[in-house]
């Protein structure tokens, strides 16, 4: 499942480079959305147990709030 853009408008005040891991994605507050650096496959995994794996476009904003992110290359931020 590629992604072409994340549309709408949001701000962001803060990033942070997320290691590969279940949890990376808590500790600053409720994230806004994933940037992912790029084409590489992702799995998300959500505070429910359910997991969503996709490969979004080199340079995208995936606007999901998950608990951690997990991927074997590449670079994802997390944007509040």
């Amino acid at each position: 499942m590629a992604f072409k853009g994340a549309g709408g408008r949001e701000y962001y005040v803060d990033v942070k480079q997320l290691e590969s891991g279940s949890t990376n994605c808590i500790g600053k507050g409720r994230i806004k959305g994933i940037y992912s650096a790029g084409a590489v496959s992702h799995t998300f995994i959500f505070p429910s147990g359910t997991s969503i794996k996709m490969t979004p476009d080199a340079d995208q904003i995936i606007p999901f709030c998950p608990a951690g992110v997990t991927f074997a290359s590449g670079n994802a931020y997390a944007l509040y």
